[in-house]
């Protein structure tokens, strides 16, 4: 299943972000509970903002699943194994979703749909990173959290 993901992102980056995309690109902020005793307490929630000018189109569909949009790392950096990616869903006619100049999306997402094991306790760093073929990279800062 693992095989998936390269074919996916290739067919993904078939025509590359366009000249204005790259030039106001959408941000993405991520928060995290500083603190959890479980996955089950682990939310988190990220915001993409478009602060342009102009409309975003943005493959969408591929924001709701958190193993294809979420990189964890330890406390070394060093990545941490997230759950298996799910089949991914058909791109055939997918336009994208427009996020409009000036707005905002919000994805939650739970630490236990993220991992397929429970990691150790331990502090941990977590980000949103995705590849859009309109948008280019969209990636927020590392944020810490601590899972006890």
């Amino acid at each position: 299943m693992l095989a998936l993901i390269p074919v996916l992102w290739a067919c993904m980056r078939a025509t590359p972000p366009s000249p204005a995309a790259l030039e106001t690109p959408v941000k993405v902020e991520l928060t995290v509970p500083s603190r959890v005793a479980s996955l089950d307490d682990l939310e988190i929630v990220a915001t993409l903002h478009n602060p342009g000018p102009a409309d975003a189109r943005i493959r969408a569909v591929l924001l709701d699943l958190p193993s294809v949009v979420l990189e964890v790392r330890d406390a070394a950096m060093q990545p941490v194994p997230t759950g298996p990616p799910p089949v991914p869903p058909s791109l055939d006619g997918d336009d994208g979703q427009v996020l409009p100049a000036g707005g905002t999306w919000t994805r939650r997402y739970l630490g236990a749909s993220l991992f397929g094991v429970m990691p150790e306790p331990g502090r941990y760093a977590i980000r949103f990173a995705f590849e859009d073929e309109w948008q280019g990279d969209m990636a927020s800062p590392w944020v810490p959290f601590e899972l006890d």
